[in-house]
């Protein structure tokens, strides 16, 4: 509070946030207070209700909010009121962007009507005394509590909030419930991960916190301290890995899905043991330390041969392929899904640039643009497939994309071909081909393409498109379509306006979310079966299976405001 010293009378200023109607109304959410808190008199001064915000109706609040302000022996008619909107939400009050008013009342839910707050809010009261003299000012700053951002596990969700608390729903025993967390304000969360069963969080000083299953979400046999904070986290099926800073790294879950790391790791003893790069599949842990040295840990790692120069790893559900600086390819897991390289796959000629995983086979890209592939026929390792793929090929290959049972490839001429292997009958090659593409999207089964005049197409089996919304294709024009996200069994489109439009199998029924351009969705997340939705406002709205995630009917998010005292 700046006081002016030409000021006669001391003045005591409060504000009072308030749910609900009325005026002269004294309790609320939260409150914030000058030099003292003792209510005036009548003839000392009045007090004066104003509505806050008018659309608080999708932030979660039934009712409309209003502030109070008391100021001990003011003139009430002389006080000035200014609110700054932080409108482009970044923290900034009164840079470009943001809305200010200064008014003599508190009353402007006019100017919300067309253009809600989205963001915090910054109040500077200035009051005067009966006699002519200087005024007093008092800032306060009205900070939102909505979600930050979403994550998810394969049966539950977890919000992560602005001021580092997190709400969790969805199954139980795959992390959907969170309230027996102990949380301090002083160490908030900072980031969320998850494994399929469980969630682990990291806190402001590096520490870690899980829950959900027994396995992974039960880190209690691991010690984590704030003299080397943990910067990162991978996940298996039912484990967790953690590197610290000083690039040791701890793990704990389930052993069959590696949740016991070799203890060679969990200390750094020498230089260039650190560990610089984790990856992970269904079962096992890869990590690489700096001096080039490879360990892995968990299940189907059998005949994981020696590794050096390596650029690049990826994984099927059950086998590791990992790409050198001479451009071979050495493969190691369970031989099924593509944990071995046959003979006649590759010749000494080849010139490996890129590799794809599937759900149980991968896919080589060659200097020479052609594509290879091992592993499962069901996933993708079919010949006759591969073959007619190759003939079509126009361009330069610029991407390969796979899914549970097949690859598609991109081409720099926006052709796209694509095949399957076929579960049913293996000999049996699945091939598709479609122009004009220039994003490529998959779910277990199905591909998704956004093509260049922003409709969209998806083929599996063949080539109907016949599920996605007609309104999604039609008004590409004034909408189109910005992004695509997909659960197991379903497809969920972002457009431009921040509606959605969903379709395929289960989590692709919207019809009980209503989607407002004035409150766009910002992102998507998908679970198992579901979708969750966040809003620019911070809200959150899900759609899909109930049991692990998609209803949030019962949940508490806690939205609304604190009120901050800003002192010079």
């Amino acid at each position: 509070m700046r006081n002016n010293k030409r000021l006669v009378l001391p003045f005591l200023i409060s504000i009072i946030l308030a749910s609900g109607c009325g005026s002269g109304s004294s309790s609320g959410s939260g409150s914030s207070s000058g030099s003292g808190s003792t209510p005036p008199s009548d003839s000392q001064a009045e007090t004066l209700d104003i509505k806050l915000n008018g659309s608080f109706g999708s932030f979660g609040n039934d009712d409309p909010t209003f502030a109070s302000v008391v100021c001990n022996g003011c003139d009430s008619s002389k006080t000035i009121y200014k609110w700054t909107l932080d409108d482009n939400q970044n923290g900034i009050f009164g840079d470009s962007g943001d809305r200010v008013f200064e008014k003599e009342t508190l009353h402007f839910s006019e100017e919300l009507s067309n253009k809600p707050l989205k963001g915090d809010a910054r109040l500077e009261v200035t009051v005067f005394g009966s006699s002519d003299g200087a005024g007093s000012t008092q800032l306060f700053e009205l900070q939102r509590n909505g979600v930050r951002k979403v994550f998810s596990s394969a049966g539950a969700f977890t919000a992560l909030k602005q001021d580092g608390t997190v709400v969790s729903w969805g199954d139980p025993e795959r992390g959907g419930d969170s309230s027996s967390l102990v949380l301090s304000k002083d160490n908030p969360i900072v980031d969320i991960f998850s494994s399929d069963e469980a969630f682990a969080a990291l806190r402001k000083d590096g520490t870690v916190i899980s829950w959900g299953s027994n396995w992974s979400g039960n880190s209690s046999r691991v010690i984590f301290s704030a003299d080397n904070p943990v910067k990162n986290i991978y996940s298996t099926h039912d484990a967790f890995a953690a590197v610290r800073d000083d690039g040791s790294l701890i793990s704990w879950g389930s052993r069959t899905h590696g949740g016991e790391a070799p203890n060679d790791l969990s200390q750094v003893t020498e230089e260039g043991k650190e560990v610089v790069d984790v990856v992970s599949n269904y079962y096992a842990f890869y990590a690489r330390q700096a001096d080039g040295t490879v360990t892995t840990w968990g299940n189907y790692i059998d005949g994981h041969p020696p590794l050096e120069n390596v650029t690049k790893v990826v994984s099927t559900r059950a086998s590791f392929a990992a790409l050198t600086e001479d451009n071979t390819v050495i493969a190691w897991g369970n031989t099924f899904t593509g944990g071995e390289i046959g003979p006649g796959v590759f010749s000494e000629q080849d010139e490996v640039v890129d590799i794809v995983p599937s759900g149980s086979a991968f896919a080589a890209q060659l200097s020479d643009n052609t594509v290879v592939t091992w592993g499962e026929e069901s996933g993708g390792n079919q010949p006759g497939g591969l073959e007619r793929a190759m003939e079509r090929l126009t361009g330069s290959i610029t991407n390969i994309y796979g899914n549970d049972n097949g690859f598609a490839i991109l081409q720099d001429n926006g052709s796209v071909v694509s095949w399957y292997g076929h579960s049913a009958s293996p000999q049996y090659a699945i091939f598709y081909e479609v122009d004009d593409i220039s994003r490529v999207f998959s779910n277990n089964k199905w591909f998704a393409a956004l093509r260049k005049d922003g409709t969209v197409v998806e083929w599996f089996n063949d080539a109907d498109s016949s599920e996605i919304p007609e309104s999604l294709n039609s008004n590409v024009e004034n909408n189109p379509v910005v992004d695509i996200f997909s659960n197991s069994s379903a497809f969920a489109a972002l457009t431009s306006d921040g509606t959605v439009e969903a379709w395929g199998l289960t989590g692709a029924n919207t019809d009980k979310i209503t989607f407002d351009p004035a409150n766009p969705v910002v992102d998507i997340v998908p679970g198992m079966f579901v979708f969750a939705a966040l809003r620019e406002d911070g809200t959150v709205v899900t759609w899909g299976d109930e049991k692990t995630g998609g209803d949030i009917s019962n949940v508490d998010f806690g939205y609304g405001f604190t009120v901050k005292q800003v002192t010079d």
